[in-house]
């Protein structure tokens, strides 16, 4: 039950089932008064123990995957785009391929050998 120690997590008790949520106020422009956005994360069991809902849970897993801490320290959007070149350094970092390139030829002409090599998977219908 660490979470209900974080700042903004609270709970409510609806129909005899105790949910967990996490509080986020905000200032009501058009109102002029404060407001709370409610985002429910899951329900407490019989036993105590916290049970998390599949949002909070698919929430979660995208923050281990992107290596982006559970605690936000700003709130600013941000849009990568990222080609084609992207995926083929992945595949190349994954399959070990860059690095046996690289230890071939070294590092100047491994990055030569590449770009030529993604240049000839991307236009495939180019023949040399």
């Amino acid at each position: 039950m660490d979470i209900l120690n974080e700042k903004g997590i609270k709970t409510q008790k609806i129909s005899g089932v105790q949910y967990v949520y996490k509080d986020t106020p905000y200032w009501d422009c058009e109102k002029k008064q404060n407001r709370h956005k409610r985002d429910y994360i899951g329900k407490i069991d019989d036993d105590g123990n916290f049970i998390p809902n599949k949002n909070y849970e698919c929430r979660q897993y995208e923050k281990e995957l992107c290596g982006v801490s559970t605690v936000q320290s700003s709130s600013i959007a941000e849009r990568s785009y990222y080609g084609a070149t992207f995926l083929l350094d992945c595949i190349g970092k994954t399959t070990g391929l860059t690095q046996d390139i690289e230890t071939v030829f070294g590092t100047e002409k491994a990055r030569k050998i590449l770009s030529l090599a993604y240049f000839m998977v991307l236009e495939g219908d180019i023949l040399l």
